[in-house]
């Protein structure tokens, strides 16, 4: 992400708490990462921005970084609240990230072409002629389902997310096998790790602060 996640002498005593029940991390840092990756942060991470998150990776490069977007910050207002539109359906607005908040970003599937996208896994494509998805959108026959509108990204240097994963600050999935868009935003990142099994499940049942545990 742009800027380091901030850490304390707390989110130590919590890695070893993490750890007391069986969960071996070595495994995070031996996923594979790619377009399509979901990252979902550990339990005790308290970042405000991204604090029991789920983020898509929409491209990773060792040598030039990745970018995605966090799924589950849904804000207080529509497509039209910031853009002079009108659409037959309604088309919520989420915080993609600390990067360029004042730049709306998406990621679409299932529509009519649209070019210069770029594929990410599962169907999904970031990106694309904004003159097109806008065109799309104020279409009856257009479902809400199938595009999701951002302000801003989540960016990291080439090194810093895989850094990251090795201080146990992400958990590893992937949208070919957890679908982020099957659960409501209020509940995404608890209900994926849940459908993961143990000992994620265990997990997403812990308290942000280890100590209330």
């Amino acid at each position: 992400m742009c800027g380091k996640i901030l850490r304390a002498p707390w989110l130590a005593i919590a890695s070893l708490y993490w750890r007391s029940i069986m969960w071996d991390y070595r495994k995070e840092i031996r996923k594979p990462l790619n377009q399509g990756s979901l990252l979902l942060s550990q339990p005790f991470l308290k970042d405000s921005e991204f604090a029991r998150s789920v983020s898509l990776l929409c491209f990773h490069d060792k040598q030039e970084g990745s970018m995605g977007f966090i799924l589950n910050r849904q804000l207080k207002v529509q497509l039209h609240d910031i853009i002079d539109i009108e659409t037959p359906n309604s088309f919520p607005v989420y915080s993609g990230g600390p990067v360029s908040q004042d730049t709306l970003l998406f990621i679409h599937r299932d529509l009519p072409l649209i070019e210069g996208t770029m594929p990410i896994a599962n169907g999904w494509q970031y990106g694309g002629s904004h003159e097109q998805l806008l065109a799309t959108l104020q279409e009856e026959s257009t479902d809400p389902n199938c595009v999701r509108l951002f302000l801003g990204y989540s960016g990291w240097d080439a090194g810093q997310l895989r850094k990251e994963i090795i201080e146990n600050s992400w958990i590893i999935n992937h949208l070919d096998t957890a679908n982020p868009f099957d659960y409501s935003t209020p509940k995404m990142w608890k209900s994926i790790m849940c459908s993961m099994g143990d000992p994620y499940k265990s997990m997403a049942n812990m308290p942000i602060d280890p100590s209330l545990n």
